[in-house]
């Protein structure tokens, strides 16, 4: 029982506690329970690359190849449980690290393989963000006009979820897009309209001053009370943009909508 409450304790604070990987691989070393195993093996996998996290320094192609060698051992676990929400992280992993690589063929495949997973389990943010990866590399090898068709799949996804957030990444990266491509004027343009996009942003989630019929006596101060307009969490790792901010935004004019 000792040990069964011990296994838990460790399955339930390992995504919480921001852990380095030498704590994890001595975690590892003595881990027994499978389960356990393949949560370590991808969470050394994910700190090795900074999956999803903020980039403090340059990950080499050893740490890269490093990071394959932990995620194709959970892949068998994973595999073999059918475990598909699991796959999907290890293909999102693998992705990266064959990117880090310059592997961009391998990188390319196992983003396509993440993106049909998402596709089949109906769960659209986690298209976009496939279909982001697979932009970011098409764009890498110069393959602009599939890299177009990506971006464009992901922002109409993003629209018919009013997903604000997600729109700003998508264009972010169609901003990149044309740069690299050598289309000056639209990626000026389009870095204008995502900057002003996250303004609005911003603007939106402060609370705002609603003012309330007061008393009718003169001079007497009105009652106010605070109105969070919007309150849509940071991404963070682990963490999908599962429900996105309820609000429409008209990308022609800019005109910022909340919705009722």
């Amino acid at each position: 029982m000792k040990n069964l409450t011990f296994t838990l304790l460790l399955f339930f604070s390992i995504p919480v506690l921001a852990q380095s990987t030498a704590e994890l691989q001595k975690q590892l070393d003595t881990a027994k329970d499978p389960c356990v195993r393949v949560i370590l093996y991808t969470d050394i996998a994910a700190n090795t690359i900074q999956f999803n996290q903020p980039k403090t320094r340059e990950v080499s192609f050893a740490e890269a190849g490093k990071a394959v060698d932990y995620v194709l051992k959970a892949i068998h676990t994973n595999s073999g449980d059918g475990d598909y929400f699991a796959l999907r992280t290890d293909y999102d992993l693998l992705s990266e690290a064959y990117f880090i690589q310059k592997k961009y063929t391998q990188a390319k495949w196992f983003a396509l393989q993440s993106n049909n997973i998402s596709r089949n389990l109906g769960e659209t943010p986690n298209i976009i963000y496939s279909l982001l990866q697979l932009a970011t590399i098409k764009t890498t090898i110069k393959d602009y006009k599939l890299a177009q068709q990506d971006l464009d799949e992901a922002m109409v996804l993003a629209k018919n979820t009013y997903n604000l957030l997600l729109q700003i990444e998508i264009e972010h990266s169609m901003a990149a897009l044309y740069d690299r491509s050598g289309k000056i004027k639209e990626a000026i343009a389009m870095q204008k309209h995502y900057s002003m996009l996250m303004a609005n942003l911003k603007k939106a989630q402060q609370p705002r001053i609603v003012v309330v019929a007061g008393a009718t006596k003169p001079k007497s101060k009105p009652k106010v009370k605070a109105q969070i307009v919007a309150n849509t969490p940071r991404k963070t790792p682990g963490m999908q943009y599962s429900n996105p901010l309820e609000s429409k935004l008209n990308i022609e004019n800019g005109i910022w909508v909340v919705k009722d």
